[in-house]
């Protein structure tokens, strides 16, 4: 019976992952690392259990009102456990190995992590309540995570394309997403219909987040912390020189070969990173460097031997 629940669970999990994000790329390695951090969303969401009872019994002798307690644990606990969990996978798995090419490259990929989470969860109280749970959790509640994770998702491609800077866009991107997932479970708590709401919500959200790219609200609020600091303004520890960040024509000509370093095909990347050697700017030196953790051998052996050049260069 156990295995016949998880297939039963899993099943409105995959569909939900084609439908979602499989037909959006069609690179194996970019299908390949959407399985990966989708199973890997599967396993997170054991010790997620763990620590939601283990915190919540801690928060339960320190609070009175029933309301307040609901509220502190949804928000402070529920969320940025469950969040947060979501995002390591992704933090290990793509933000520190993977090229994220366009700020749509983190939605889907937080998108996988939240359906496997999603997966197992339904797995999970299916097995405690029965089979009629999956009625609504294998899909209303599936795509409440793809929401809230999507979130979080957006902000770490900001932050890996060196948009704005990585610490706002990922602290501001995690804050918001156990936010809104910690006031959804309080508010489903009071009222049940309050999902559907949500759930309508967070498909708008998504589609957002899919298409447009907005600036943060960090940024808005502290241009001069946020933004990303140009050589020579202020103290930047621990970073390599760079270039300074070309104008004009060469701004152009740089904006280019970005492009093509970005581009989903092998062969442009590698024609691109051709050009690159021959140009001194400093944003297309992040994006050469980014490319080192590019998943083709090719891609990767050129892009070091590049970046060794650009590096040469500089100490010069």
């Amino acid at each position: 019976m156990t295995v016949v629940t998880f297939l039963l669970a899993l099943v409105p999990g995959l569909c939900w992952l084609f439908f979602l994000t499989w037909r959006s790329r069609k690179d194996a390695p970019f299908r390949k690392t959407l399985l990966k951090v989708f199973f890997l969303g599967m396993v997170v969401c054991i010790p997620a259990g763990f620590f939601n009872v283990t915190l919540m019994g801690a928060l339960l002798g320190a609070v009175g009102p029933r309301e307040i307690f609901l509220l502190l644990m949804f928000v402070c606990v529920v969320g940025p456990v469950e969040e947060g969990l979501k995002f390591l996978i992704l933090y290990s798995e793509v933000y520190r190995k993977w090229q994220i090419r366009r700020a749509e490259d983190g939605v889907l990929l937080a998108t996988a992590s939240a359906l496997g989470f999603a997966t197992f969860e339904n797995f999970d109280y299916a097995q405690k309540l029965g089979l009629q749970v999956l009625m609504t959790r294998a899909w209303a509640c599936a795509l409440l995570h793809v929401g809230f994770s999507a979130i979080f998702g957006h902000y770490m491609a900001l932050a890996k394309l060196r948009r704005y800077s990585p610490a706002a866009c990922i602290g501001e991107g995690l804050f918001l997403a156990a936010m809104l997932h910690g006031l959804y479970d309080f508010a489903v708590t009071k009222d049940p219909m309050s999902m559907y709401p949500f759930v309508v919500g967070t498909l708008v959200l998504y589609w957002l987040l899919r298409h447009f790219d907005w600036r943060p609200i960090s940024v808005r609020l502290f241009p001069s912390l946020a933004e990303p600091v140009e050589v020579g303004d202020g103290l930047r520890l621990f970073k390599r020189p760079r270039f300074p960040r070309a104008r004009g024509r060469d701004r152009e000509l740089a904006d280019r070969v970005i492009a093509e370093l970005e581009a989903d095909q092998t062969e442009r990347r590698l024609a691109g990173l051709e050009e690159a050697a021959t140009l001194e700017d400093g944003d297309l030196l992040d994006r050469v460097e980014a490319l080192t953790h590019d998943p083709v051998p090719e891609v990767r052996a050129a892009a070091e031997e590049v970046l060794e050049g650009m590096l040469r260069k500089l100490r010069r």
